[in-house]
């Protein structure tokens, strides 16, 4: 199954502050994300969280849920990249 990935407005915000090899990195993994979002250091939150996951890129953690049809959708969160 594929995903499609969305962005958070904070998250391109965040992107656009960052320089251009980090932004390759980061587009690289939730590109790969798109095929297996659970590749790689993935954890779930405990309740009242437990529909979200947490995954690490680099020094960056990724918030993001699963909702319906292989979506990834972003949530914002403390200083953590959201998708």
């Amino acid at each position: 199954m594929s995903y499609n990935v969305l962005l958070s407005d904070a998250v391109s915000d965040y992107m656009k502050s960052q320089n251009c090899g980090r932004q390759k990195a980061i587009l690289k993994q939730l590109y790969e994300m798109r095929n297996d979002p659970f590749k790689g250091n993935v954890i779930r939150l405990k309740p009242p969280l437990h529909r979200l996951y947490r995954k690490r890129i680099g020094n960056d953690g990724v918030l993001f849920s699963i909702k319906g049809r292989g979506r990834l959708f972003g949530t914002d969160g403390r200083s953590q990249l959201c998708i």
